[in-house]
């Protein structure tokens, strides 16, 4: 798929003529007679200078990083090697600094340069530095695509299927909105956070899945994508460090060497040296026991292995202290002790046991019991790192129900049935849940055209007066009869397809100034009802004057008027008296001249 996406790039970027140039090309040497050029962002000024080359798109988006030794950018009196992204930064907040080319090894060693710019993240953490990501204070991009407006519009149709096939290539009216006004002061998209303190240093043991999972050098698992989740809420920057065991992290911890861990619970002795988080999701821990293994109780079993230091380890030994435990390296060395009969189970939370089952091919396991302990998944923090805690659990507070079960779902693939059942795949049950959900999707479908008006998309006749005799039988309430003016005029002159667009747009319109409460359909050809419950006549009035008037101002090309018919509404009435008391107030409207509003009050008022 790869290569047919190339292919289909270098063809159109041959029709097109595109060519890819570095910073060292002078603008002034570009021939636009008959090329289109990608060039670094930078180039934007002189885009601006000439009124014959436009911007035709833009290519990636600025991801660089600024390095400061101070802890303001109001500070900053001297920066390295900045772009036009950090100078437009740094204009917005301190204009009084000046630059220099420096190495980013001089930049270290230097206390005469106070920040440097850096394309990529691709540094060491050497000391303590303060960093901003670019991208986090100011929408740049990488590249920018121009020509000349004349050999652009002649290729217009190919520049559209070329952004149309490629994810690198999109409009760039937002360049437009903001660049061409001014170039050095643009507070309107620069938006500044508080100051950030250096980078938080994460340990993680990358060999504890599903939790964390160090996968062709690059980190992921539940654990860890949790902690991305929290960090992007806190606006905390950070490092993973890599540790070998988790024993190991404990003791930065304790040293404070380490900053955070993001995948633990809490206990006593751990609380003597750290910090913990709220909990961001619990599992509970499972025993997996071979399938020749039978135990009336937890209490039967004597021998279990378990993971080194872990929290599974302590929470068995504080409830089933007459079992003898086997201290193993992780949870896929315990597993393996059961499957080589040198233990008769194996202990830890769920998730890790189904992953290593599964990924290991391990058939001859079976859950045989599931503890009535849960595992709280917490960050571990350091006690020099108070404030940084307080930040976390404001993050984990915002985090919803989705984002918990989007991060899951990414590593639960399998499933682990008790006794002799073998590990059965989910995907066999994802595919019974997508048929299911596909044929309710078709009836939701067939259900949805049969209530709804097919041009305009909103409620139909028929549909209007099933809901409306609901809300009779409930409580009071108003109604509206909207009626659009000389709209067999419109029709006649601009056609019917204009025509068809005017009902459209007016159906939208309507639709964004209502409650969800409020029922609003389409009544027949170019008449509208629409049921406010619980509204009396005088703010009924108020309302449909807002709608008359938004109609009257809105641009539907041509002139596009309402009239409006309101009465009022009591429990019980009969759906036929209301609307004809409406519809008379419609007649009303259109007999003293249309675009107007008429309402007539319910007489048992």
């Amino acid at each position: 798929m790869r290569k047919i996406l190339l292919m289909f790039f270098s063809v159109f970027l041959f029709a097109l003529n595109i060519k890819e140039i570095n910073s060292t090309v002078p603008f002034e040497k570009l021939d636009f007679s008959d090329s289109v050029y990608i060039v670094p962002a930078d180039y934007i000024g002189f885009v601006f200078k000439h009124p014959n080359i436009k911007i035709a798109g833009i290519r990636g988006r600025e991801k660089g990083v600024i390095l400061v030794h101070k802890k303001s950018l109001l500070d900053i009196r001297t920066i390295a090697n900045p772009n036009l992204a950090t100078k437009i930064i740094l204009n917005s907040v301190n204009k009084n600094y000046k630059t220099v080319n420096v190495s980013l090894s001089e930049f270290l060693n230097s206390k005469d340069v106070d920040a440097i710019y850096l394309p990529d993240k691709t540094f060491n953490f050497t000391k303590n530095l303060y960093v901003y990501h670019v991208n986090r204070f100011v929408f740049f991009p990488k590249k920018i695509i121009i020509g000349d407006k004349r050999y652009l519009e002649k290729h217009k149709s190919e520049l559209y299927r070329l952004k149309n096939n490629s994810d690198i290539l999109f409009n760039a009216l937002i360049l437009y909105k903001y660049y061409k006004k001014d170039l050095t002061s643009m507070k309107n998209i620069v938006y500044f956070k508080s100051p950030k303190s250096k980078l938080v240093k994460v340990y993680i043991t990358p060999n504890w899945p599903p939790f964390a999972i160090n996968e062709n050098g690059r980190l992921k698992g539940i654990g860890i994508d949790f902690w991305k989740l929290i960090a992007q809420k806190a606006n905390i920057d950070y490092v993973f460090i890599k540790a070998p065991n988790w024993s190991n992290v404990l003791n930065k911890i304790k040293s404070d060497q380490a900053d955070v861990t993001p995948s633990t619970s809490e206990t006593k002795k751990r609380k003597k040296f750290a910090y913990f988080s709220k909990t961001y999701i619990s599992f509970p821990l499972g025993i997996v026991c071979r399938r020749n293994e039978h135990f009336n109780s937890i209490k039967d079993i004597h021998t279990i292995a378990v993971g080194k230091n872990f929290t599974a380890e302590k929470l068995m030994k504080k409830y089933y202290a007459n079992i003898e435990y086997i201290e193993s390296k992780n949870t896929f060395d315990a597993l393996k002790k059961v499957e080589n009969s040198e233990v008769e189970c194996a202990v830890d939370i769920l998730p890790s046991l189904m992953w290593h089952i599964n990924r290991h091919s391990i058939n001859d396991l079976t859950l045989e019991f599931k503890t009535p302990f849960t595992f709280d998944l917490k960050v571990m923090v350091s006690k020099n790192n108070k404030d940084l805690l307080i930040k976390i659990n404001n993050a984990i507070d915002s985090i919803n129900k989705k984002e918990k079960n989007k991060i899951v779902s990414k590593y639960s693939s399998v499933i682990l049935v008790e006794k002799n059942i073998k590990v059965i795949n989910v995907w066999i049950i994802l595919f019974f849940i997508i048929v299911l959900a596909v044929v309710i999707i078709i009836l939701l479908k067939f259900k949805r055209r049969s209530e709804t008006d097919e041009m305009t998309k909103i409620l139909n006749r028929a549909t209007i007066e099933r809901e409306f005799k609901d809300v009779l039988k409930k409580t009071n309430g108003s109604v509206m009869f909207l009626d659009l003016d000389k709209f067999k005029h419109i029709n006649d002159t601009y056609g019917h397809e204009k025509g068809d667009k005017v009902l459209k747009e007016f159906s939208e319109i309507v639709c964004n100034k209502i409650r969800s409460t409020d029922i609003f359909g389409r009544w027949g050809g170019e008449e509208f009802v629409l049921v406010l419950p619980e509204t009396d006549f005088e703010n009924a009035i108020k309302k449909a004057e807002k709608i008359r008037e938004k109609i009257q101002n809105h641009d539907f090309r041509f002139p596009v008027t309402v009239s409006i018919g309101v009465s009022d509404f009591k429990k019980g009435e009969k759906i036929d008296d209301v609307i004809k008391r409406a519809d008379e107030c419609v007649y009303k409207a259109k007999n003293e001249g249309r675009n107007r509003v008429e309402g007539k009050k319910n007489k048992k008022d």
